[in-house]
């Protein structure tokens, strides 16, 4: 209960900071993230879908974020 109120009250205070579409991708990381934290803390095994659509939101997410820094880059 603590370290996911402590990540939602982070989200929502930087969220204020971005848009809200970019917030709601960065906040799938939490649940791309899950399963590996389970994995790395009691060794339970990840499926071969779990993998995969975990690497399509990574792959998504740091894609944009790529992508938004050039764009900055050019117009700045």
């Amino acid at each position: 209960m603590f370290t996911t109120g402590i990540g939602y009250i982070l989200l929502l205070l930087g969220s204020r900071r971005i848009g809200s579409g970019e917030a709601g991708l960065l906040s799938m990381l939490d649940v791309v993230l899950g399963p590996v934290w389970v994995w790395l803390f009691y060794e339970e095994q990840i499926s071969l879908p779990v993998l995969v659509g975990g690497a399509v939101v990574l792959a998504a997410v740091l894609w944009y974020l790529a992508s938004d820094r050039k764009t900055a880059v050019v117009a700045g």
